[in-house]
């Protein structure tokens, strides 16, 4: 665990240094990501509030696994 937040403060050294190119990609990996999370884990499979295709629930699936989160089946806020 400390090796782990040793390099967290490593790479927060390394920010200003990040080319543009970097920074784009960071932002479309955040959005991607986060569109996965709520559009897809969030709203489609816990609270089944849309019908997706498959490539559009491919996509999902493969955006919300880009942020490392698991969908456990059902959380007690999503059981109704």
């Amino acid at each position: 665990m400390t090796l782990l937040h040793i390099g967290a403060v490593y790479g927060i050294t390394l920010v200003p240094s990040a080319h543009v190119l970097t920074w784009a990609w960071f932002v479309f990996c955040f959005l991607t990501s986060a569109l996965g999370v709520t559009a897809g884990a969030h709203r489609l499979w816990s609270h089944r509030s849309y019908k997706a295709s498959l490539p559009l629930r491919i996509f999902l699936a493969t955006a919300n696994s880009m942020a490392f989160q698991v969908q456990h089946g059902s959380f007690p806020p999503h059981l109704y």
